[in-house]
């Protein structure tokens, strides 16, 4: 099982408002409450409960699925998606290298940035 979000929340939308915590702002932005996100996955007897800091994003989750279930993506499609199944499983603690950010009128490029996700098993 994997449980995410799309962005961070929003701030201000009537009684749908959400907090982003001790991260800066949210929905919409580039700043770390915009896009640092919970990412949650679960699979009893695989994946072990801890914490991780290695950056993934959305978009690896197509590589990183097709390798776990032996499907073939085709060729020039999904080429931003890289195939981080180890760090998923908690097999390995190292993700991408960067990954771009993007909010409105702001862009950013990440890289060594710590983004955690909780492994219940």
């Amino acid at each position: 099982m994997i449980f995410t979000s799309d962005n961070g929340p929003w701030l201000s939308y009537g009684d749908h408002a959400g907090s982003s915590g001790p991260h800066r702002e949210g929905k919409g932005t580039a700043w770390e409450g915009g896009t640092r996100l919970p990412f949650i996955v679960a699979w009893p007897g695989t994946v072990k409960p801890g914490l991780s800091d290695a950056l993934l994003s959305h978009v690896d989750l197509l590589a990183s699925l097709a390798a776990l279930t032996g499907a073939k993506v085709p060729d020039g499609a999904a080429r931003d998606s890289q195939n981080l199944l180890d760090a998923l499983l908690g097999r390995s603690m190292t993700g991408r290298d960067n990954v771009v950010q993007q909010g409105v009128g702001i862009e950013a490029i990440r890289q060594g940035w710590p983004l955690a996700w909780l492994s219940q098993g």
